[in-house]
């Protein structure tokens, strides 16, 4: 898969972390979810939009985590999944390299609940089907206005906005 973006705390803060040694990998998914309307699958955790997606565990493939994720944090089963490319963030306050591999996939059969057994992610997400240039206008919207106290947010904000512009541009079917 392409890398399309690295990010690192020099590329976010005025003041960035500095780092101090080896980064321990955590290869992680996100995707862009599209429904028989044309909606796009969002979440709002914490007053700021994501795209659905989590840690590929150990012994899981891409594939199967984006699967597995998707009926966790969305409720859905997808398919004809594809790839859109890499964001590798390498956050110092963590010394943690999250490759974040994007794709895109649309719903398969009925949109269910979420199935996700961590209670917190229940009650702190809410789950969102808008069009893409609604999509879009929340993912830039949060940009500029992200808290860096929320760095792991700062983070987020600056890849799933890259990555689902660059959807939108190989769809062209929404204006950037």
């Amino acid at each position: 898969m392409k890398i399309f973006k690295e990010i690192n705390d020099e590329d976010i803060f005025e003041n960035p972390i500095v780092s101090t040694g080896e980064y321990r990998l955590r290869p992680t998914v996100k995707a862009i979810i599209v429904d028989e309307k044309n909606n796009v699958a969002i979440l709002k955790a914490r007053g700021h939009y994501l795209l659905p997606g989590g840690g590929i565990e150990k012994d899981e493939n891409k594939i199967d985590a984006l699967k597995r994720e998707m009926m966790e944090e969305i409720g859905c089963s997808v398919t004809d999944i594809e790839e859109i490319g890499i964001s590798n963030q390498f956050r110092n306050k963590y010394m943690a390299h999250y490759e974040v591999n994007f794709f895109v996939a649309k719903v398969v059969g009925e949109k269910g609940e979420p199935t996700t057994t961590q209670e917190d992610e229940l009650k702190s997400i809410e789950l969102f089907w808008h069009d893409k240039e609604t999509v879009l206008n929340l993912l830039k919207s949060q940009l500029d206005v992200v808290d860096e106290n929320e760095y792991e947010f700062c983070f987020n904000a600056r890849s799933h906005f890259d990555a689902f512009q660059y959807f939108c541009a190989s769809t062209q079917e929404v204006s950037i």
